[in-house]
């Protein structure tokens, strides 16, 4: 009998949820998956092998089977310095807890001694069509524009910073946000089909679900230095000697001179780095084996 994983989110469909499925869909031949989540009161206290906390982690779960994770590269964007007593102090309640961005672990690890870097991987096989356009240049964005944030910050960027700069761009823009324009998960293939330079102008992320699957589309991707997008450019520096992610700093300025600095030729020969990049170095292809050994890690 395989063991039981008790994969627990947030609410069906978001996020956490297409990230645990994707974790089942990957370790299905080892592991016996199964999800709850929090909307439907606190999860079960038994019952399972392991426990995989993908939302939160105030829960009352058996914590010596219990996997944490840090889906952001911060725990608090008002306050992104280093983890506090307390942050440090709940990340070690947990048997085994991860990080998706390398710059969380360089921070947790001295103080966490428990804590692995295994970043969010992308499912390559739901994004291995490139874009089909021809002769131009279309911007894309895909999120939750009013995300919310306890102290109201812009998280996204998307009002202030995407719309002006598409704007002043002169470039069209295709957009997929939860509220008004949402676009159900089986059909972000074809959404991302439509663009071929995704724009991400986020405060802070993790390793974020849009810009990754735009990227293994093979999009070209212009970034604030938010989440694992360094990690991602000076990786396919390294393998590939060349890239296809600009960072730019959050202006309006600043993405419309990098729109407008793009042409369709380049774009396309960006886009085809990056799909490589997603496709060699984070996809769950290269990373299973990793997710593996972590929930066997809290097994006993």
């Amino acid at each position: 009998m395989k063991p039981s994983v008790l994969c627990i989110c947030d609410v069906p469909g978001w996020a956490f949820d297409r990230n645990c499925r994707d974790m089942a869909a990957a370790l299905a031949d080892d592991f016996d998956f199964r999800f709850w989540y929090m909307q439907n009161g606190p999860p079960p206290r038994e019952g399972y092998d392991a426990y995989y906390c993908a939302y939160r982690w105030d829960l009352r779960i058996p914590m010596g089977h219990a996997i944490g994770s840090l889906r952001c590269e911060v725990f608090d964007a008002t306050a992104p310095g280093p983890p506090t007593d307390f942050q440090c102090a709940e990340v070690n309640r947990f048997r085994a807890f991860h990080t998706v961005t390398r710059g969380a672990f360089d921070q947790l690890r001295r103080r966490c001694p428990q804590v692995q870097y295994l970043t969010n991987p992308v499912d390559t096989t739901r994004f291995m069509e490139p874009p089909g356009l021809r002769g131009g240049v279309v911007a894309s964005w895909t999120g939750h524009a009013k995300h919310p944030h306890p102290a109201g910050l812009d998280l996204k960027g998307f009002e202030t910073i995407v719309l002006p700069a598409c704007d002043r761009a002169r470039v069209p823009l295709v957009y997929a946000e939860r509220v008004t324009r949402p676009v159900a998960a089986d059909r972000m293939s074809a959404f991302y089909g439509r663009g071929n330079v995704t724009l991400c102008a986020s405060i802070v992320e993790g390793a974020s679900n849009s810009v990754m699957e735009a990227m293994a589309a093979g999009h070209t991707l212009i970034s604030t230095a938010c989440g694992n997008v360094a990690e991602m450019q000076a990786s396919q520096q390294k393998h590939l000697g060349a890239t296809g992610i600009v960072i730019v700093p959050r202006s309006v300025e600043a993405f419309a001179d990098a729109l407008g600095s793009l042409t369709a030729a380049r774009v396309a020969e960006m886009g085809a780095l990056n799909a490589w990049e997603i496709r060699d170095r984070w996809s769950w292809r290269a990373w299973a084996p990793k997710y593996e050994t972590l929930i066997r890690s809290v097994l006993c």
